[in-house]
């Protein structure tokens, strides 16, 4: 069986929708904090989970400069979505977000020439970020709430519990 392909994609800021000027969207990795551990009588180092996140970074590449996405540096909690459509054969298309709260922290503006469409990419810091595929929830992670909830499952829910929160 083939895999499903993005068909399309566009992007949002702060409930503005770019189709048509958005370029690029690169979401977030997701990684777990880990510290390599290896003690005697072990045969190789494994990886703790120390209950954290890498910091997640997203950007996006735009076709034009505009007051809307350059009024946003700085602001620690701007709304970011990438939304894209995958398909598959014979598959209806199904929707694959990702929902992001956090701060546009750069702007390269691209090299300028006359006549030419420069391209300016944003990136931002997530303290946010939502998953879904298929209009289903998968992962959420609310770093300021000490919240990893992945498939059904809040991982850090007896962290909380543990410390008061």
């Amino acid at each position: 069986m083939l895999p499903k392909t993005l068909r399309d994609f566009s992007g949002f800021i702060d409930g503005v929708g770019y189709a048509g000027r958005i370029k690029e969207g690169t979401p977030p990795t997701i990684a777990l904090q880990v510290e390599e551990y290896l003690a005697g009588g072990m045969a190789a180092p494994v990886d703790i989970d120390m209950g954290a996140m890498e910091k997640m970074e997203c950007s996006m590449t735009f076709s034009e400069t505009s007051r809307a996405l350059l009024s946003h540096i700085g602001k620690p909690d701007v709304p970011l979505t990438l939304r894209g459509a995958q398909r598959g054969p014979n598959v209806t298309a199904e929707s694959v977000i990702y929902q992001m709260r956090g701060l546009l922290r750069e702007i390269t503006p691209g090299t300028w020439q006359r006549g030419s469409v420069p391209d300016k990419q944003l990136t931002f810091t997530a303290h946010y970020l939502k998953v879904s595929v298929a209009d289903q929830p998968v992962i959420e992670i609310d770093a300021e709430n000490m919240v990893r909830w992945i498939a059904g499952t809040d991982q850090l829910a007896d962290v909380r519990r543990a410390l008061g929160l």
